[in-house]
């Protein structure tokens, strides 16, 4: 019986350890990715006061022909956390990253990866983010100024769009962060809507043929 009683208490501090760490995975996204010309730059926001001493912010980019990372493995002094010196914002830079040039990629492609974060000092600790982000600009002889009427709005909000283009035909497809298509639909009019509830970072990809453009938005 005491054997019994013990396993049972293990068990629990076992169940309530795996929920406190996923509580705190939870608790990190990726706030931002900026590129350089041979760096990724990526930016996570932690809301929780769970910090990770030199924490291991490990980065890798789906296949693709045009982007690929030499470097892949960042230790970070500390994983911030709101109210220190950095409010939460931990960066992860990675260099000696290969790019194609920019203007023999298609304009605005997608390219998605994932971040996983480790904790050194705590094996059982493992935190995965997706993140995306766009790049090049080879695209169809169409002026910037008629893609810059194209809008989405309003930005953020709960989950329903509108969509104006200056273009009355053409196609929207919306992608989440992982690069899944998650909604699409046929534009026969300058101004339409569509509806995405489930909160979260989505690109939105809107095709005719005058050109394509993309645009992020966020559902809360």
């Amino acid at each position: 019986m005491k054997k019994t009683i013990f396993l049972g208490f293990l068990l629990s501090v076992f169940l309530q350890f795996n929920a406190s760490s996923q509580t705190i995975c939870d608790s990190i996204i990726v706030e931002n990715v900026v590129l350089d010309a041979s760096s990724i730059d990526i930016q996570v926001y932690n809301s929780s006061q769970h910090t990770i001493i030199y924490p291991f912010f490990t980065a890798t980019l789906n296949d693709n022909p045009f982007i690929t990372m030499g470097d892949t493995l960042k230790v970070l002094s500390f994983l911030s956390v709101p109210g220190d010196g950095n409010n939460g914002f931990s960066n992860a830079l990675y260099s000696n990253v290969t790019f194609a040039l920019e203007s023999t990629v298609p304009a605005n492609t997608l390219f998605s990866g994932n971040l996983v974060i480790t904790d050194p000092n705590d094996s059982t600790f493992s935190c995965t983010k997706p993140f995306s982000f766009t790049y090049g600009s080879a695209t169809a002889a169409t002026p910037e100024t008629e893609l810059a009427k194209l809008q989405v709005f309003p930005n953020p909000n709960e989950g329903k769009w509108t969509v104006i283009s200056p273009v009355a035909q053409g196609n929207i497809a919306v992608y989440d962060a992982l690069g899944k298509v998650v909604f699409t639909q046929v534009i026969t009019a300058e101004s339409s809507t569509f509806e995405v509830k489930n909160p979260g970072i989505y690109t939105v990809k809107f095709e005719s043929t005058a050109g394509s453009w993309m645009e992020k938005i966020c559902v809360k």
